[in-house]
């Protein structure tokens, strides 16, 4: 399918945002389509206009290069380590997260849990914290995904907005190591505003505590989902880890508001991320329920 792999590495990331480059976007993917033997309506194509629209640049590059699933065309080398993107070298050396609390049955919480969209405008404690990211994300990861997390092919990595302060940890963003239970700040500072712009507009950071991002390394995620459905298994799996924190929240009395509605590069700028190998494709945002 050399039409399509042509269009991966002609940069679409890139020409996106403006009119004239718009049009060009939209004409090679349709240049694409007439090119190649998949029969696709006038509906997919309005789709795919629709994901640039959004900025969701990054989703319609993996879409396309799954489509030949015999030789996916790789957006990186997968062999190759993958190192915090942009300028994001570490400020401090890693934080040790506090011992998580004792675990407590969720199943009730669970069947009772909502989607909140407004907060007290109140940081959650380190114990919350440690808690969220040990039950809710390293601790379901490894017993949801024991295969993979393994094998070392798990293509998931856990960026942290914190939008307001801990006793432990200030303001900014955090990378998290499932290995190790601690986190590496990347940058300090007020980034409420940049997460409303990740969000598309959505107020939820102004009153939240912080916001969690799942980002997928997508040459490793190519080849663990090697498949025409592999941006939706990629996604359905980056639901099921979301799942895992939404219940670790509950069980702390805490709210939270999933979405995988995020753009590529307001997402890429807040979080150091190196495009086009790295995208964020979920993210929850928790906080401290009003009374």
């Amino acid at each position: 399918m050399p039409q399509i792999q042509e269009l991966r590495s002609s940069g679409i990331s890139d020409a996106l945002h403006t009119g004239r480059e718009f049009s060009d976007a939209v004409a090679r993917i349709e240049a694409a389509r007439t090119n190649t033997p998949q029969t696709e309506d006038h509906s997919e194509i309005e789709s795919r206009k629709q994901w640039i629209t959004r900025g969701w640049t990054h989703s319609l590059d993996l879409y396309l290069s799954s489509l030949n699933a015999e030789a996916p065309t790789l957006l990186a080398d997968p062999t190759q380590p993958r190192v915090l993107g942009g300028d994001s070298h570490p400020l401090d050396s890693e934080i040790k997260l506090v011992g998580p609390s004792e675990y407590r049955q969720v199943t009730g919480t669970l069947c009772e849990r909502r989607t909140y969209r407004k907060f007290k405008s109140k940081a959650i404690t380190d114990q919350q914290l440690s808690d969220l990211l040990y039950y809710g994300i390293r601790d379901w990861v490894l017993r949801a995904f024991p295969a993979i997390k393994k094998n070392g092919d798990f293509p998931f990595f856990v960026r942290l907005a914190l939008l307001r302060p801990t006793s432990q940890m200030k303001e900014g963003v955090y990378s998290y190591s499932l290995d190790t239970h601690g986190v590496i700040a990347l940058r300090h500072g007020d980034f409420v505003g940049e997460v409303v712009g990740v969000m598309q507009g959505m107020q939820t950071a102004r009153t939240a505590s912080m916001t969690f991002f799942l980002c997928a390394d997508l040459p490793k995620a190519m080849q663990v989902y090697p498949r025409s459905s592999g941006l939706r298994d990629l996604y359905v799996a980056a639901g099921r880890i979301i799942q895992g924190l939404i219940a670790a929240a509950s069980a702390a009395g805490l709210g939270c508001l999933p979405t995988p509605a995020l753009s590529d590069k307001p997402s890429e700028n807040l979080l150091n991320l190196s495009a086009p190998r790295e995208v964020a494709v979920y993210s929850c945002t928790v906080g401290v329920l009003k009374p």
